[in-house]
């Protein structure tokens, strides 16, 4: 059927332009129909009914009237972008129990520093920063043999906070 023919061809054009971020699927009546096959008038008066049932978007600029998708783009409420975004701001009202720790050993003393801080949910994030943290000082350290620099570079590690128990519970 010709509608949902437009109907595709709209959703392919704007996964395409949001991936190679150039027009975010807006096109007018006349593109709209050459590249289905149709002629400009039936597929305006095809638009304008799918418009009106809430299967396409109707944008009216200056320059004239053009037609888009209903899927969300990336920004938009609802997009990939946005509920990224609500997700990130939820898991910043958890407690941030995973801590980084920057480990020096200087002699007989052992000197740790709170590096960064995050919540369970980001337990992931938080194994990989710790990882490269090491990669990073693994890679100074034999920068600064092949130099004559006598540098202490820190040890990362990930220390996970548990909830208060008091012996009086128990």
């Amino acid at each position: 059927m010709d509608t949902d023919r437009i109907i595709a061809w709209l959703d392919k054009v704007q996964a395409r332009d949001v991936r190679k971020d150039d027009g975010y699927g807006i096109r007018s009546a006349k593109q709209i129909a050459q590249a289905v096959g149709l002629d400009k008038s039936t597929c305006r008066e095809l638009l304008t009914q799918l418009a009106a049932d809430g299967r396409v978007l109707r944008c009216d600029h200056i320059n004239g009237v053009f037609w888009r998708s209903m899927n969300p783009l990336p920004w938009e409420v609802g997009g990939e972008a946005w509920k990224r975004q609500q997700y990130e701001a939820e898991v910043a009202t958890h407690p941030k129990t995973l801590i980084i720790q920057a480990v020096w050993f200087d002699g007989r003393d052992t000197i740790l520093r709170d590096v960064e801080s995050y919540p369970e949910a980001h337990r992931g994030r938080a194994e990989a920063s710790v990882q490269h943290k090491n990669w990073e000082t693994e890679r100074r350290r034999r920068d600064e043999i092949c130099g004559s620099g006598r540098v202490r570079w820190p040890t990362y590690r990930l220390v996970e906070l548990r909830p208060y128990q008091s012996s009086e519970a128990a």
